[in-house]
Order: structure tokens, then C-alpha cells, then sequence
């Protein structure tokens, strides 16, 4: 039997990702609608990784700075 090293992903909650962004939850959800912000659905529940934020919120300084 072979077994498979997958790296499963730190998920967290919205709120939890709202605070670590320092955001309202509102304002996590107007990015996530907007596509701006990766998640993931697990049936009803949305989740966050906080490396895929993180390199969100670097894609989106570095926009900023590109365009003043």
C-alpha cells in the first residue's frame, strides 16, 4: 500500500481571517465576492489559508505601488 504526503492547508474562519488582515468581516467578504482573496468552500463553510492571504494582500501592495 502506497501512502501520499498531502499537505493539507492551516484553514481558518472568516472572522479569524477578518482579524488577520485587520479588516471588518464585512469588507473579507466584499474582497472574496470581488475574487480578490482566495478560500475555500467546504460544503456550506468558507475557509482561508493564511499563506494564500498573505500573498493576496503582497499581490495587491505591489499593484498599488505600480500604479500610483
Amino acid at each position: 500500500m502506497q501512502t501520499h504526503d498531502i499537505e493539507i492547508p492551516n484553514l481558518i474562519r472568516e472572522a479569524e481571517a477578518a482579524t488577520f488582515l485587520k479588516i471588518s468581516q464585512r469588507n473579507l467578504i466584499r474582497l472574496r465576492n470581488k475574487g480578490a482573496v482566495p478560500y475555500y468552500r467546504i460544503g456550506k463553510s468558507i475557509r482561508y489559508s493564511r499563506e494564500k492571504l498573505l500573498a493576496a494582500v503582497e499581490v495587491a501592495t505591489e499593484v498599488q505601488y505600480a500604479y500610483p
